[in-house]
């Protein structure tokens, strides 16, 4: 079974492509990275990655864990200067992820919700004048 990064590196691929959104479609190891951006990632790129989350909900059944609460986190970055651009691909992606509601089975991982923590964040730019966006996710996971 993959984990959770790898379900949703296979939903951002397979829901933001260039027919729907522009010229912004994910493809993994190229645009769209898992764990770590490489110092030859492309201007335009999306970094998944975990971070600590809450704890998990318990059952007193067989299954100890019934619900895993992770937190995930998506670093966007953009061209140079292009801050509107950036945003709204963030945007974008915050609104596919946040549609996964109801138990969504992706790469054999049952995702109940992907919640948005709060609203999408702006970073510096970065030292190339790159604009770059975090929006935080928890993940409810069975």
């Amino acid at each position: 079974m993959a984990n959770i990064l790898d379900a949703l590196a296979q939903y951002l691929v397979n829901n933001i492509t260039v027919a729907k959104y522009g010229s912004y479609g994910l493809v993994l190891g190229q645009n769209l990275f898992l764990g770590r951006l490489p110092a030859e990632a492309p201007n335009a790129s999306v970094l998944v990655q975990p971070y600590p989350g809450r704890a998990p909900s318990l059952t007193m059944g067989i299954e100890a864990i019934a619900i895993d609460n992770l937190k995930i986190q998506l670093l966007i970055r953009g061209e140079p200067e292009d801050y509107p651009d950036t945003y709204a691909w963030a945007d974008t992606i915050r609104t596919a992820l946040a549609s996964i509601v109801g138990t969504q089975v992706i790469d054999g991982i049952h995702i109940l919700r992907m919640a948005p923590l709060g609203t999408i964040s702006p970073m510096p730019y970065d030292d190339g004048n790159r604009p770059k966006f975090t929006i935080n996710f928890e993940a409810n996971v069975q």
